[in-house]
């Protein structure tokens, strides 16, 4: 939320694994979306490390742009950004998937936060002796959601049932795809969160 605040980009989507992320954005720039990428995988890293206690990179590799330029290829990408979960076993729902995705805010219009803690003030704070909870050291960041570009013109349920559709096909086919395999069904998500790697 910081990240789009500070360069203007447009989240069209957006699904948070654990150890890496997929988002469909629409940039004016190259710049802008190198920027973007940046700040947001940066802080997501020094957070995650902080909280795990964990030395060195965090990512495997740098973030990868692929262009999405045609209709169809816009709601291809939509559905493999929002069916991340799905597609890799985790959860036999999209709405299940228990970590940050736009998905729900999408089909529903709950908006979506995050909180960004401000550690150079906290930093600052301690370094003059002031507890760092009695100093103003969160904000919290809306998630704006832009629609794909390729239905341009769509009603907002329009839009909202169209995602639904596109991920109702690809819950439909991995549970055809699970069954073929003999496999019983998804990870549950409350195993999922326990899980520890």
């Amino acid at each position: 939320g910081r990240a789009q605040h500070l360069y203007g980009v447009r989240i069209i989507a957006l699904t948070v694994m654990s150890n890496h992320l997929h988002a469909l954005v629409e940039v004016d720039h190259a710049g802008q979306l190198a920027s973007f990428m940046q700040h947001a995988l940066a802080n997501i890293a020094k957070e995650v490390g902080r909280h795990h206690r964990w030395l060195g990179p965090f990512w495997s590799r740098r973030d990868r742009a692929i262009v999405v330029a045609d209709a169809a290829s816009q709601s291809a990408r939509l559905r493999y950004v929002l069916c991340q979960g799905l597609k890799e076993g985790l959860v036999d729902r999209v709405e299940r998937w228990p970590g940050v995705s736009t998905f729900k805010a999408l089909t529903t219009g709950q908006p979506l936060h995050g909180v960004w803690h401000d550690r150079s003030a906290e930093y600052e704070a301690r370094r003059r002796g002031i507890r760092p909870e009695s100093v103003e050291t969160k904000e919290t960041y809306q998630i704006h959601l832009t629609v794909l570009p390729a239905p341009a013109g769509v009603e907002t349920e329009e839009y909202r049932r169209l995602i639904r559709d596109l991920v109702r096909e690809e819950e439909i086919s991995a549970a055809a795809l699970r069954a073929a395999a003999g496999q019983r069904g998804a990870l549950a998500a409350r195993r999922l969160v326990r899980t520890h790697r």
